[in-house]
């Protein structure tokens, strides 16, 4: 949402695996069906980095992708004043929670193979659920529309 209103400045050097809901409810259905009672699976898709993520963003949607990649260090303490200015003495919602931050020191990335061998798992490409999204978030008012 930050991305999308315009206030995604900077980055870390982090990352996330993405994932389209529509081939995670497919596969749920499939465990019900020739799952292994008691077995786990990971339902993962594309492992992207956060600069990966926001230039898919960016190409969605013309708002420029940010190029400044900031070390862990200033994010913590950004987070930290973040949380104890705005959270606790301004009682509002912190944009970055130190928490947050440190988690994005280690890239969180996924493996479905689990689940591709067993219950007919697929990874998709994210970039069609990203526009989804994101047009969703646009049209109940979460984001700016699009500029003609």
């Amino acid at each position: 949402m930050d991305f999308l209103n315009g206030k995604f400045p900077v980055y870390m050097d982090t990352g996330l695996n993405l994932v389209d809901v529509a081939e995670v409810a497919r596969t749920h259905v499939a465990a019900l069906t020739v799952g292994q009672p008691g077995k786990r699976y990971i339902l993962g898709g594309e492992n992207l980095t956060l600069k990966q993520i926001l230039d898919k963003m960016s190409a969605i949607t013309g708002i420029p992708s940010p190029t400044v990649k900031i070390p862990f260090v200033v994010a913590a303490t950004y987070a930290f004043f973040e949380e104890w200015i705005t959270g606790r003495i301004r009682g509002r919602e912190p944009r970055a929670t130190f928490d947050e931050v440190r988690m994005g020191r280690k890239k969180m990335y996924a493996s479905s193979a689990h689940a591709q061998q067993e219950l007919g798992f697929r990874i998709v490409p994210v970039y069609p659920a990203m526009r989804a999204a994101i047009e969703w978030f646009r049209a109940h008012g979460y984001a700016p529309q699009a500029r003609a």
